[in-house]
């Protein structure tokens, strides 16, 4: 529920601030040198680094559970509602949003000219800068499609996803989606 400033040589709290809900994710630095946290409370919210002052600057439609990514002026996030937010820091508006398809617990990530989105449902999308859907990916194996809660993580040309309630415990893909190896533990 709180966000604090710890001065980093005497140790000593700077500001405190309570937002009224949990905040799963870590705060985002912007380009404006402000900190934005999304919350439990469905609210973005920009705090000013030195004084702690803070204000809600966007009202996602469910809970905010990951750090929002920072491009530039912009920032993207998802919320449990499976809505994915790009929000314009310099003008503190809503560029877009979309609804691929489940709850959006991570992080997403930058490869190059677009993001990596995973959803509960199983699905790994990369989404364009502009909001278009590029591709997906249904991460599954020969029984079920396994549930995607964590960020997905490049290596080199593979995107690496480690999903729950499949066989696998990690899998590889390449730049387009489709899967290059998977991870089987030993019996």
């Amino acid at each position: 529920h709180s966000l604090y400033a710890v001065d980093v040589e005497t140790y000593a709290v700077v500001w405190h601030q309570d937002v009224s809900a949990a905040i799963p994710g870590s705060p985002a630095v912007g380009p404006d040198g402000r900190l934005y946290v999304g919350s439990l409370a469905s609210q973005l919210e920009q705090f000013d680094p030195g004084t702690g002052s803070h204000t809600p600057v966007l009202e996602a439609k469910d809970w905010i559970w990951s750090t929002p990514v920072v491009d530039g002026d912009t920032l993207y996030f998802g919320d449990l509602k499976g809505n994915f937010y790009s929000f314009d820091t310099t003008n503190s508006t809503l560029n877009w949003s979309i609804q691929p398809d489940g709850a959006i617990t991570a992080a997403a990530i930058l490869q190059n000219d677009h993001l990596l989105l995973a959803t509960e449902s199983g699905n790994l999308y990369a989404i364009g800068k502009d909001g278009r859907t590029l591709w997906f990916v249904e991460v599954r194996d020969a029984k079920a499609t396994g549930k995607l809660y964590t960020t997905p993580v490049t290596a080199g040309d593979l995107i690496l996803v480690a999903p729950l309630g499949t066989e696998f415990y990690l899998t590889a893909l390449d730049s387009n989606g489709r899967q290059v190896w998977t991870f089987v533990p030993g019996k």
